[in-house]
């Protein structure tokens, strides 16, 4: 078992640069200011990315160097990012999804798509 977790652990660091580093293209509604993040889900996928990569790295940390030792906080805090991370890519799903069903109301009532009033990235819920 404790193998088993040392993989995972370090998988996990290399799923976290792949996905942040990986050459995934930005969407051109990255230009927004960060007022709007909690309705690009883009931009909280991206910021979802950063938390994978700092809990990843934590976690390595401490199960390489057993920091966790006498730091009983830095569990927490490792838990605290992954959690964070997990509810910013559950709520950018959320918004795709929501113009995803927006997109298919409009056309199974007959209207045509205004391509207008979509977001640059077609992940922001205008």
């Amino acid at each position: 078992a404790e193998l088993m977790w040392d993989i995972s652990v370090h998988a996990y660091l290399i799923s976290a640069m792949f996905a942040l580093f990986g050459g995934r293209n930005t969407s051109p509604g990255m230009s927004l200011t960060w007022v709007y993040v909690w309705w690009d889900a883009d931009r909280l996928e991206d910021l979802g990315d950063y938390l994978f990569i700092l809990g990843s790295f934590l976690d390595v940390v401490l199960n390489d160097m057993s920091f966790d030792d006498d730091e009983g906080w830095l569990p927490v805090f490792s838990a605290y990012l992954w959690l964070t991370d997990a509810l910013l890519y559950l709520r950018g799903d959320y918004l795709v999804y929501c113009n995803i069903k927006r997109e298919a109301d409009l056309v199974l009532r007959g209207d045509s798509i205004d391509v207008e009033s979509l977001s640059l990235s077609g992940n922001v819920i205008t």
